[in-house]
């Protein structure tokens, strides 16, 4: 017998799950991100493991930036459930 059934991870869930995290942290309002770096400012960036550890949350991080800017492009640079090594290169932006 199942009590309980945890929600289906669909892409709309994982974007409103992005959205109210991204407004609680009041991301689109930061001072010193306005101040500090040119709006039209295009740049290439790495999400990197700072320790080993399995790679999870691929999905998630997905769904940050598509809510956060759909301009963002990425790919995944390891495998969702795969061991992941101090510096590994987890996604590329």
């Amino acid at each position: 017998m199942q009590i309980f059934a945890p929600p289906r991870l669909t892409p709309s869930v994982l974007d409103a799950v992005a959205r109210a995290a991204l407004e609680e942290d009041r991301a689109r309002e930061d001072v010193t991100v306005r101040a500090a770096i040119p709006a039209a400012l295009r740049v290439r960036a790495a999400l990197v493991a700072r320790q080993t550890g399995v790679i999870a949350g691929l999905a998630v991080a997905r769904a940050v930036y598509r809510v956060l800017d759909r301009r963002v492009q990425g790919r995944e640079a390891g495998r969702e459930g795969a061991q992941g090594r101090d510096g590994c290169r987890v996604r590329e932006l």
